[in-house]
């Protein structure tokens, strides 16, 4: 028994020596000067990540100073009832509303050098007072250029020159797997940076009143209180605004793109609200289901579920049950498709629609219009 436990002791110091001569001899020649791997830029910028961090604490240097903290005041209502009835019967009197102050905390970016900042439109909504703190500990009173639910894109303006404006980069030219830093304020911890990777992109979120239909995907941590701060690439460059996480989960936060939010906070700022070119139709993909009941023989296309009156659709004539198959002579394969499309061009755009109704095939001439506010 003694004699075992020796042999196996021996076979484990001998593997234990071998295991470390290899790592010695192979893992360091990925990280030291020369190797395959350090001979491109990548390598050199995994190398100074993984070895002492200074990418990270450079980009920081570089970013944290346009980034900005955004304390606001709401109003909240609150309905009191204290109203009695011995009886049990319902009491016709109903105590008047109140309104009590609620704080709000969220991050921003400086954008320009005269004071315009980029945020999220959750986090300036509905505020009474919005206080904007800067790194050097600067406050001021911020002012609300433009705003747009539908996107979650707001401008807030500040009465200051000369500040540090963030360079805008490419978020279309990210590719998943790249390093980025998220910097905010989370929880109201000032200027707060993670690290991580671009885990995903054009990801879709569930909400009615936003388009949140392309946004990055990303496991550097987000907390609340991140929302409007800065994505950034490790060239320091804004690659997209911090706007949601899934509750419950790990490293899955998301940020609009950079490449979005450029036309919209172009317009914010010139016009105060944002033009969108639409249709005036509620649609739906096609269904088996659906095909069949409309003894329709195809696969693809969108349903026509309704058309909003006084529309470009109910204009040019489009009819509750039709099926699009086409838009500018391009197949169609689903309702998402379709908005992009819409989305994609200017009010007054023409747009020639190929329509399968009762069986028959007809063309459809349309201009977008401007979509009611």
């Amino acid at each position: 028994m003694n004699k075992n436990i020796i042999y196996v002791f021996i076979v484990a110091l001998v593997g234990a020596v071998i295991g470390s001569f290899l790592t010695f001899k192979f893992l360091p020649a990925r990280l030291v000067p020369g190797s395959a791997v350090s001979q491109t830029g990548g390598g050199e910028k995994l190398k100074e990540i993984l070895v002492n961090g200074k990418s990270v604490v450079e980009v920081s240097k570089k970013i944290g100073p346009a980034v900005v903290n955004i304390d606001t005041k709401h109003l909240v209502k609150v309905q009191d009832d204290f109203s009695f009835n011995p009886f049990g019967e319902e009491s016709p009197f109903e105590a008047p509303p109140r309104y009590i102050p609620e704080q709000g905390i969220g991050s921003g970016v400086i954008i320009r050098k005269d004071g315009y900042i980029l945020t999220n439109e959750h986090v300036i909504h509905d505020a009474q007072e919005i206080k904007v703190t800067l790194t050097d500990k600067r406050q001021f009173k911020g002012k609300v250029i433009g705003s747009d639910k539908s996107s979650d894109i707001a401008i807030v303006k500040i009465n200051a020159d000369n500040l540090p404006a963030a360079e805008l980069g490419d978020s279309d030219a990210m590719e998943v797997g790249e390093f980025v830093i998220a910097i905010g304020n989370p929880y109201g911890y000032e200027h707060t940076v993670t690290f991580g990777i671009l885990s995903g992109k054009e990801r879709g979120l569930s909400d009615q009143s936003r388009l949140y239909d392309n946004l990055l995907q990303t496991d550097a941590a987000i907390n609340p209180g991140n929302s409007g701060g800065p994505l950034v690439n490790m060239d320091g460059r804004v690659i997209g605004i911090n706007t949601a996480i899934i509750p419950f989960a790990q490293g899955i936060g998301f940020a609009i793109p950079i490449n979005s939010a450029k036309n919209i906070m172009d317009q914010l700022i010139t016009k105060g609200k944002v033009v969108r070119p639409y249709i005036g139709i509620h649609m739906q993909d096609m269904t088996p289901e659906i095909a069949k009941y409309l003894k329709y023989s195809g696969t693809t296309g969108v349903l026509v579920t309704a058309v909003v009156p006084g529309s470009p659709a109910e204009k040019a004539g489009l009819q509750r049950g039709d099926i699009i198959l086409e838009v500018n002579h391009a197949k169609l394969s689903s309702a998402e498709e379709l908005k992009k499309i819409v989305r994609s061009k200017k009010v007054d755009d023409q747009l020639t629609l190929l329509i399968w109704r009762d069986g028959n095939l007809t063309t459809v001439e349309l201009k977008t219009a401007e979509m009611p506010q």
